[in-house]
């Protein structure tokens, strides 16, 4: 009996495991300090080829990309519309829906553009954006 009950939860525990992680998750085993995320931050707006404010018009599916009004471009070439390609990698990352304001670092363009991924938080960007103060 005793090994009944734990067969069933060593199976349990197997079975529900994958539902609680994600590829995209970052597996920390000790979380990034602070120094680690503004250097992350500033790697990542160094490494963007462009930096834009925006409006989402068209929401991001697997089968057709977004696209952003670009309100304010912080870096990069300025245009009117950028097209949101879906990068093949973590698909956890979204624009946004039709009308949400949204802040994207970007590569690739200037037809396609791709997320710069980072683990550096929204916090950390903004310090590195407005000049660290």
């Amino acid at each position: 009996m005793k090994r009944t009950v734990l067969l069933a939860a060593v199976l349990l525990t197997l079975a529900a495991g994958p539902v609680a992680a994600s590829a995209c998750d970052y597996g920390y085993v000790v979380p990034p300090t602070p120094e680690q995320e503004r250097a992350a931050a500033q790697a990542t707006v160094d490494r963007s080829t462009a930096i834009i404010e925006g409006e989402v018009l068209q929401a991001q599916t697997r089968d057709q990309p977004a696209l952003v009004r670009a309100v304010r471009v912080l870096k990069g070439p300025v245009q009117d519309v950028f097209v949101i390609g879906h990068s093949g990698g973590c698909w956890a990352i979204e624009v946004g829906q039709p009308g949400d304001r949204v802040r994207l670092l970007l590569t690739g363009g200037p037809n396609i553009w791709y997320f710069e991924e980072s683990f550096a938080g929204p916090a950390y960007v903004d310090e590195v954006l407005s000049g660290g103060d």
